[in-house]
């Protein structure tokens, strides 16, 4: 083997060396880009559902004034049905607590008790639902704070 041979071998070796560089970079390249892509479409769904979580949380929280004692509004048929509409959506993204509560709530408002005395104690088992269901609606959004269903009192 003489110099020119030697020569030519360790060029064609270059030739292959780089062809492969460049290969493992575009494929590092789009790899990369997958994931990232991969992760912004996760993130870009999980903030639409907190959004959906959050606007169904909003209108419950305020159309179920008009169910509970003390209200200084009356639930309108619109108003119910946004409720009812609100918590049926909750049942495909919702926390489970939220969904148990909500129910126990609606079991209550829907089918108050016909004697005055059982009438007072079923308003304020919903109360005290509908303050449970709010703090486990701010467990599902992540709010931060302890906040305990006594806390709720001047809210509800």
């Amino acid at each position: 083997m003489n110099e020119a041979d030697i020569a030519k071998i360790l060029s064609n070796q270059l030739v292959y060396t780089t062809i492969i560089s460049i290969f493992a970079s575009i494929i590092t390249g789009f790899i990369s880009a997958a994931i990232t892509f991969n992760f912004g479409i996760k993130k870009f769904h999980r903030e639409i559902q907190y959004k959906n979580k959050l606007d169904r949380y909003l209108v419950i929280v305020d159309k179920c004034k008009g169910w509970v004692e003390g209200s200084d509004k009356k639930m309108s048929s619109d108003d119910r049905t946004k409720f009812v509409d609100s918590y049926r959506t909750i049942w495909l993204y919702g926390n489970s607590s939220v969904i148990k509560h909500l129910s126990r709530f609606l079991k209550i408002a829907t089918n108050p008790p016909e004697s005055k005395e059982k009438l007072i104690e079923a308003k304020n088992d919903a109360k005290l639902i509908l303050k449970q269901a709010v703090i486990a609606m701010r467990k599902d959004l992540n709010a931060s704070g302890k906040l305990k269903e006594n806390d709720f009192d001047i809210f509800i």
